[in-house]
Order: structure tokens, then C-alpha cells, then sequence
């Protein structure tokens, strides 16, 4: 059985325990929220999860081109991204894959794998994670300009009410003095 045959017939268990391990990245009163709350918009977070993760498996599975996969990639990203994980631990839900897929095949004597196909799949993996870690520092870069421009202006405004305020008593001060 080749590795292509064996993932696509154990698809279904293996996007479940990566579901699963992907959630429990996640605080414990976090994930039962995003295990059973299917709706996008209560939900985005499980709602995503659930939506481009099985893209990704399928990339996997059928060994397609990267750049099908990016934007699923990102959308997990993203959203790792603006909720504070370090880079190791919003691209890290990619590695998790490379577990459960030898999980899966452990100790299952009747399943022999091609290394070279095994090197392949491993490798589509990385180059999965060196794309989100690219998507991720992209994503913190832009979160940081905003927060900057932010900041910016706060300054800006603080600035000109202290002008003002200072304008206002040499003002008041020129009115006692006469």
C-alpha cells in the first residue's frame, strides 16, 4: 500500500486526533467551545479549524502544490498570530500532523512505508511550517505598524492638548497680570 493509499484511507481518523491535538493548544475552557460549537460566528476559531485543516490534510494526501494550500495555512495563522502564541507555537499545530500521521502508523505491523515516500510527506510538512512561520512574522509586522501608528497619533494628540493647555495659561496668566 503506498503512503498516498494508506493516509487517504486513514484520512478521517487522522484529521480527528489532529483536530483534537490543534485544540489543545488552546486553554482547557477554550477547547470543548471549539470542539463542539460548529458555527462560524460564534465560533470562528473551531469554525476555521474545521474548514481548512481537512485542505491542508488533503494537500498532504494527494501531494499538491503549496500555494493551493497558503491561504488555509494563513487563515490558521492569522488568528494564532493575533492571539499572542509565539511563532513556535502558531506554526506548531503543523508539526502536530507529523505525530499523529506516526501515531497512526505505529505498531501496525501489516503497514510497510516507503521511506522515500515517508521523507516526502515529512518534507511537505516542513515546508508547510516555513510557510507559516513566513505568514506569522508577516502577520506580527503588521499588528506591530499598527500598534506604532497608534501610538503615533496618541502621541500626536497628547502633544497638541498640552500645547493648547499651555496656550490657555500664558493666556490666563497675561489676563492677571493685567
Amino acid at each position: 500500500m503506498s503512503m498516498k493509499e494508506l493516509l487517504q484511507e486513514r484520512k478521517d481518523s487522522i484529521f480527528e486526533k489532529w483536530l483534537d491535538r490543534v485544540i489543545m493548544t488552546y486553554p482547557s475552557e477554550s477547547s470543548n467551545f471549539f470542539k463542539n460549537k460548529k458555527n462560524r460566528f460564534d465560533n470562528p476559531i473551531g469554525s476555521t479549524l474545521n474548514k481548512e485543516l481537512p485542505i491542508l490534510l488533503d494537500a498532504l494526501i494527494n501531494l499538491n502544490d503549496l500555494d493551493e494550500v497558503s491561504n488555509s495555512i494563513d487563515e490558521i495563522v492569522r488568528i494564532r498570530a493575533v492571539q499572542e502564541f509565539s511563532a513556535a507555537q502558531a506554526v506548531g499545530f503543523l508539526l502536530l500532523l507529523k505525530k499523529v500521521i506516526r501515531e497512526e502508523l505505529d505498531g501496525k505491523t501489516e503497514i510497510s512505508v516507503n521511506v522515500d515516500d515517508w521523507w516526502s510527506v515529512e518534507d511537505k510538512i516542513d515546508r508547510m511550517v516555513f510557510m507559516a512561520f513566513d505568514i506569522y512574522m508577516s502577520c506580527k509586522e503588521k499588528i506591530f505598524e499598527i500598534r506604532s501608528r497608534s501610538f503615533e497619533r496618541q502621541t500626536y494628540v497628547l502633544d497638541k492638548m498640552a500645547e493648547r493647555a499651555a496656550e490657555r495659561s500664558d493666556k490666563g496668566e497675561e489676563m492677571n497680570a493685567n
